[in-house]
């Protein structure tokens, strides 16, 4: 379900997304950065929701059985309540960094097991995703400094005054092996295949 959830989710917003082309380039970034938002928000509950599962008597969905290190969850509101309960100086479990998954779940699958290991392969965009989320959201000096190397490394001759919404628009590689379009199309094409390999669907 979580898969699916994503797929229509990407396939609503790549939709608006095409549909703002004879829009002025204001009201496109705006749009783009909005996408990237909601696009955020789902990929991160998604994630939460599939590594939950897995402590449950779920699989994978090419029925692949993870590696459990502990007897499995009735439910996954009983899965969120075992992984706080074996962080107790956390005092709000977050998912959406690699280190916090890896914390989280130290205790319930090994290191080997498929779903961190490809979570480590695709952190690389994520967290780029995260960072000019953070930027969109804040548009703080701190936030800054963390979307400007993105935006150095997309645009190699330094130019000044790319917003966010400005990037998400550009037609420039995002990250290699990224597919054609905008960058904000190129996340939303990514996250598809990033969640397909993730759930082994």
């Amino acid at each position: 379900t979580e898969v699916q959830r994503l797929n229509k989710v990407v396939d609503a917003l790549l939709a608006d997304i095409s549909a703002t082309n004879a829009l002025d380039l204001r009201f496109q970034r705006l749009i783009a950065e909005t996408a990237l938002l909601r696009l955020f928000y789902t990929l991160d509950s998604v994630f939460e929701a599939v590594a939950l599962k897995l402590l449950t008597n779920v699989d994978y969905c090419d029925a692949t059985v993870p590696t459990r290190l502990q007897p499995v969850c009735k439910s996954v509101s009983a899965a969120a309540l075992r992984v706080a309960a074996a962080r107790p100086k956390v005092q709000y479990v977050k998912w959406t960094t690699l280190a916090d998954c890896r914390k989280n779940l130290a205790s319930f699958l090994p290191s080997t097991e498929h779903l961190l290991v490809q979570r480590g392969v695709i952190d690389p965009v994520w967290e780029d995703m995260r960072h000019v989320r953070n930027h969109i959201a804040h548009g703080t000096r701190s936030t800054a400094g963390k979307f400007t190397p993105i935006v150095n490394r997309i645009y190699p001759t330094l130019p000044g005054g790319i917003s966010p919404g400005k990037l998400l628009l550009s037609d420039r590689r995002a990250f290699l092996g990224a597919p054609n379009g905008k960058i904000i199309e190129q996340y939303l094409r990514w996250s598809k295949v990033a969640v397909k390999t993730l759930t082994k669907s």
